[in-house]
């Protein structure tokens, strides 16, 4: 069964469509015992950490099974919660050959676990939402639901799925934006790049966490900004704002976003100078550096 696998998957994985519809026939022309196999198999090696390329056939192979095996579609939800980035990007684009029967399955099984799971299953269903395209707006009652839950966890991953809803979720996060849990902020924070870039939503969001109380919420601003924002021009005043604050880690942030801004001129250089000769040497370096890019060695260098 071990060899069957191998080569329905790799019929599976082909990039030629007749031929992969072939081997989608070829399946649901066996005996419910050796397609039962087959899934088990897959699933076995979606947990081997020694072969990429196997987990990948597994994860097409499942997720072109899926319409018709319920413990495939299982098992192929249980991938869009994977740490790895590569198999979540693979199970996304075999969302092409899903019809709107298969959608609605899944959508109603990561409902189920939202609202009735274990905590692994409420996890993996927040995860498989960020990879939906578009996001089931129906689900998304429930995932404010969670961003409230005490276990911090289980709201941290929440607040990231909703960002994935776009508009629809602006009053939901402006609230969040807001919640006394420095961690809840982070997670917004760490979420914005789910907005189209420069989108008003998040630009607005944005602006609100690079004013936050706490300097952690700052920074994990900063480490978004170049994601968020395209035109560089918040660079500036974040490194002014960082400088002001004296925290290291928020200033060194600031400068590399200047420096990947952009932007120059006479204010920029001077801030810059500060930086340089702040206490911290890794901000130091990094106001060298940032200099030298914009061809200036000195904060009065032309």
């Amino acid at each position: 069964m071990k060899n069957s696998a191998l080569n329905l998957s790799r019929r599976l994985a082909t990039a030629n469509r007749p031929k992969t519809l072939a081997a989608l026939k070829d399946f649901r022309a066996l005996s419910d015992h050796e397609r039962t196999e087959l899934i088990e198999s897959w699933s076995r090696d979606l947990k081997r950490s020694d072969s990429l390329k196997s987990a990948l056939a597994a994860v097409r192979a499942l997720g072109l099974v899926a319409p018709y095996e319920p413990s495939a579609l299982s098992a192929w939800i249980d991938v869009l919660g994977h740490t790895s980035g590569d198999l979540v990007i693979e199970a996304d684009a075999l969302m092409a050959f899903w019809d709107a029967d298969t959608r609605r399955r899944v959508i109603e099984v990561l409902g189920t676990e939202l609202q009735c799971g274990e905590r692994p299953g409420v996890l993996t269903a927040l995860r498989a939402v960020r990879v939906l395209r578009p996001a089931p707006a129906g689900l998304m009652p429930s995932i404010v639901g969670v961003t409230r839950s005490k276990d911090e966890r289980l709201a941290f991953e929440a607040v990231q799925a909703l960002c994935h809803f776009g508009a629809p979720a602006r009053p939901f996060l402006q609230e969040i934006s807001a919640d006394p849990r420095i961690k809840i902020r982070i997670a917004l924070a760490e979420g914005l790049p789910a907005f189209p870039k420069d989108d008003p939503i998040a630009l607005e969001l944005l602006g609100r966490l690079l004013a936050d109380a706490e300097t952690r919420v700052r920074h994990a601003a900063l480490c978004k900004l170049q994601l968020v924002s395209s035109d560089g021009l918040r660079a500036v005043p974040a490194l002014r704002q960082a400088l002001a604050h004296g925290d290291a880690d928020e200033i060194r942030e600031a400068v590399f976003c200047v420096q990947e801004s952009g932007q120059s001129g006479k204010d920029v250089r001077d801030l810059l100078g500060q930086a340089l000769n702040y206490e911290d040497e890794s901000v130091r370096q990094r106001a060298v550096f940032a200099l030298e890019r914009l061809g200036a060695t000195h904060p009065d260098g032309k």
